[in-house]
């Protein structure tokens, strides 16, 4: 029993090992930085859709960024203008 229990203990210990060293890595790849989001405007977001393709794209109109919405909401912006 004692062995069962060594063995389960070990194992965890190594799960929590192997979880702490993938955490480690991306925060390192990351530079441990998130990049900061910015609050853009409501009437600064510009959507437009390619019609042979189907494509969406929107962007910020004062900075020409290009901004990360659902498809679906791209879709709605680009045809409401």
């Amino acid at each position: 029993m004692r062995k069962v229990i060594s063995w389960v203990l070990q194992i965890v210990v190594l799960a929590l090992m192997v979880k702490l060293g993938m955490w480690a890595y991306q925060k390192d790849w990351s530079g441990g930085q998130k990049p900061q989001q910015n609050e853009v405007a409501e009437a600064d977001k510009v959507c437009t859709m390619v019609p042979d393709t189907g494509q969406c794209m929107c962007r910020n109109r004062q900075t020409n960024e290009r901004l990360a919405l659902s498809y679906e909401e791209c879709v709605a912006r680009a045809r409401a203008h």
